[in-house]
């Protein structure tokens, strides 16, 4: 997964990479967010698209098959424009909308929001969510923050 600054001007063929599937690419413009996923062409997988994205969240949910276990992976970036509560709550839907059909959660990407975060503490309450990385993963101060998440309901997995 990738945050990109790619438009509908940059051809699917130039994001091709071999053992990899076809990319699943959320295209904002070419200056603001984006995303881009690669998912190794040995793992089963599939876009999700049934779940109407809230406009200017930017995720793409995508399913993965793992040792006959499904689960629902969501990549997102939410842009520093957009509300930590909106974000969060628009998350809460999407979890809750296909939870029905995944037991098992990852969501990674840049959140632009630190663990200690109410709106994003609610989320990992309301879905039993922890995060698998609790270190520094942005340097633009002294100390660091850890706004890149990866978040489960399966730690042990």
């Amino acid at each position: 997964m990738a945050e990109t600054k790619l438009d509908s001007s940059f051809p699917k063929s130039n994001f091709i990479i071999p053992g990899y599937s076809s990319p699943y690419r959320l295209d904002v413009n070419d200056r603001s967010g984006g995303l881009l996923v690669y998912v190794k062409d040995h793992i089963i997988s599939k876009q999700l698209n049934k779940f109407m994205i809230p406009e200017g969240i930017q995720v793409i949910p995508f399913e993965i098959n793992l040792r006959k276990a499904k689960w629902l992976i969501i990549s997102a970036y939410r842009p520093p424009h957009t509300s930590e509560e909106y974000f969060t709550e628009s998350m809460n839907l999407l979890i809750d909308f296909y939870s029905r059909e995944y037991g098992n959660v990852l969501i990674m990407g840049d959140m632009n929001m630190e663990h200690s975060n109410l709106h994003l503490i609610s989320l990992l309450e309301s879905h039993d969510l922890s995060s698998l990385n609790n270190k520094p993963t942005c340097f633009k101060s002294t100390q660091g923050t850890c706004i890149d998440m990866l978040l489960t309901n399966k730690i042990r997995s």
